[in-house]
């Protein structure tokens, strides 16, 4: 998809990337509402996906530059703006209005007492726990979620990697009573990776139940850096990396 500064899309398809005559709309609403991470910063392209648990929204994945020289520090504010290096900033956009995802959880349980969340089917608890858990971070960045061996790599020689990346999958049925649901998923936090179980409630309050580590010195295909709510992908290093088997 065109030019998001070499950053992935953070959940599976459907993506869709915006024409640029809607693009320019969405950019003009979202700047409606001063979103803080967008101001002074050059948009670019726009792509866009629904999620299942929330009816009539979408996440908005906006490509952004930043000016080399901040606004404050410009000695002829009229003059033209040069911008360097690039990430994306993403923002959950429905009938309620616009809300920055930069990290914290409060701003997903905000939406979900506000808007409300439904995760009454298989496809929209999986496709929650995807974007919660990439949208919730720790010191170490999100708990992302992997779909096979191919979403990461092994910064040294790590046996079996292959076969301990599993894809996210629903455990059981739904408590009778509370309406719970277990779910089991392979995450990698840090360069740490972990098999996870998970329970998910229906107000959206998601708790890790138990893990295991699976292997070190493990990271994404990608990686990433991550600024509040921008994200980029982090400079390589020299060194070089070691092989999954």
């Amino acid at each position: 998809m065109t030019d998001f500064h070499s950053v992935p899309p953070c959940l599976p398809e459907p993506w869709a990337l915006l024409d640029p005559e809607d693009r320019a709309l969405l950019v003009r609403r979202l700047e409606e509402f001063g979103l803080a991470p967008l101001k002074n910063r050059r948009i670019g392209a726009v792509r866009v996906r629904p999620l299942e648990a929330y009816s009539g929204w979408m996440l908005v994945d906006l490509a952004v530059t930043e000016p080399l020289v901040p606004e404050v520090l410009r000695p002829d504010p009229d003059a033209e703006v040069s911008y360097g290096r690039g990430g994306v900033v993403s923002v959950l956009y429905g009938p309620g209005g616009a809300t920055v995802l930069d990290g914290a959880s409060a701003v997903i349980h905000e939406v979900n007492r506000s808007f409300g969340v439904d995760l009454s089917t298989d496809a929209a608890a999986l496709d929650y726990l995807r974007y919660f858990c990439f949208f919730v971070h720790g010191d170490l960045g999100p708990f992302a979620l992997l779909g096979s061996a191919a979403d990461c790599v092994a910064t040294k020689k790590v046996k079996g990697l292959k076969a301990k990346v599993k894809p996210p999958l629903l455990v059981g049925d739904p408590d009778p009573e509370t309406r719970n649901r277990k779910a089991a998923a392979t995450v990698l936090y840090g360069q740490s990776l972990f098999a996870a179980e998970f329970e998910i409630r229906p107000d959206g309050m998601i708790e890790m139940l138990d893990d295991t580590v699976l292997a070190e010195e493990v990271e994404a295909k990608i990686p990433l850096e991550f600024d509040g709510a921008l994200r980029r992908v982090r400079p390589s290093s020299k060194s070089s990396g070691g092989a999954a088997e």
